[in-house]
């Protein structure tokens, strides 16, 4: 039976709360919908904040209570845009009221906390998404591609580098400075969008050796860390993230090399794919033009430059095309959201212990 319309309820309408909102919004012009999606539902303690919900995203109506988002038989769909300390909670009533679910990353405060968000989900059979957005950058899908037909060959080893400068200028205190309710800094923050991506393009880690370094700033969390892997395909890599890189914006750079060839992404020049082929007569790499090309996309062109909330409407998209189970193998589910949080307690391990951990030790 054809759905009439898709409702969804939000839990919590800050940063991500207003950038899920917008592409919900936004979803109709860039893909053929099978039905509209309704943002029914808003959830916040913060009256302010509902307000701002109503006026803006045009929510149907706000509480201060997510339950009243279960109660709804036009709500569809829970997303959880929550302090991550509250996921596990809102996760959990979600699968138990057989809502979809989409949440914000990472899945928990601790692995405990993951591994018992990923039970309720799996002992409900709830859909479920992660906003894993960096899989959705048009020239990634395309490297994707290029390490599946073995274009550059067996991986040799990787370099990520994820940044920004954010913790260099902390006016006040938030609970993202808060260990307790955060999980921690900069690993959880953009950490866990590194270790999905080199997962989803690389495979699964074996072991991994970090170190970390925390500033005399507001809070008790880290803003630098440096992580040695080991992959279980036997390629090795390295992963810095910090939030403390003077001159940063959005600044992630993906290098992976392997028997035959290179690839290159640098999220400053977001349309490009750099792609070196051992195997051609010309030396040196090429660019690959890969713009807005993407699945189903319907507007813009593929010619118009892509941007940073254009990964977040294809990753909302594909989560929702998988409400009637039109799965896309692209599309990171809670389980990949437990995974990338059992590599963030190795690393957290790691620096504590100061030795190599193993994924098997967990």
């Amino acid at each position: 039976m054809k759905r009439k319309s898709i409702g969804v309820g939000l839990v919590s309408y800050g940063y991500m709360g207003k950038v899920h909102s917008l592409c919900y919004q936004e979803l109709p012009f860039y893909y053929d919908l099978q039905a509209p999606v309704k943002l029914v539902g808003i959830a916040t303690p913060s009256e302010s904040s509902r307000e701002r919900a109503l006026r803006e995203a045009q929510f149907e109506f706000a509480t201060a209570y997510p339950e009243d988002l279960l109660a709804r038989s036009d709500i569809d769909v829970i997303d959880i845009c929550s302090p991550t300390y509250l996921h596990e909670q809102y996760v959990v009533m979600a699968a138990e009221a057989g809502k979809a679910i989409y949440t914000e990353k990472p899945l928990g405060h601790t692995l405990d906390s993951a591994r018992r968000a990923y039970a309720a989900v799996s002992a409900n059979g709830v859909h479920t998404g992660m906003a894993f957005e960096y899989r959705f950058v048009p020239a990634l899908l395309e490297a994707k591609n290029l390490l599946k037909q073995g274009t550059i060959g067996s991986v040799i080893n990787f370099r990520v580098v994820y940044q920004g400068p954010e913790h260099l200028s902390i006016t006040k205190f938030t609970w993202q400075l808060d260990k307790e309710k955060a999980g921690g800094g900069v690993l959880f923050a953009l950490g866990s969008h590194t270790i999905d991506l080199i997962r989803f393009l690389i495979g699964e880690f074996d072991s991994v050796s970090a170190i970390g370094k925390s500033l005399a700033v507001k809070g008790d969390v880290e803003q630098l860390v440096l992580i040695q892997a080991r992959m279980q395909s036997g390629a090795v890599g390295s992963i810095e993230v910090s939030q403390v890189a003077a001159g940063s914006g959005i600044d992630m750079r993906v290098e992976i090399y392997g028997t035959e060839g290179t690839i290159c992404f640098d999220n400053r020049y977001p349309n490009i794919l750099r792609l070196c082929e051992m195997t051609k007569k010309s030396v040196g790499f090429q660019e690959i033009q890969t713009m807005q090309r993407l699945p189903d996309a319907v507007f813009p062109p593929p010619r118009v430059d892509v941007n940073w909330l254009r990964y977040h409407l294809a990753a909302q998209y594909q989560f929702i095309k998988g409400l009637d189970r039109e799965i896309n193998l692209v599309a990171p589910t809670i389980y990949d959201g437990l995974k990338c949080q059992e590599v963030i307690e190795v690393v957290l391990r790691s620096w504590d212990s100061g030795s190599w951990v193993c994924l098997a030790e967990i």
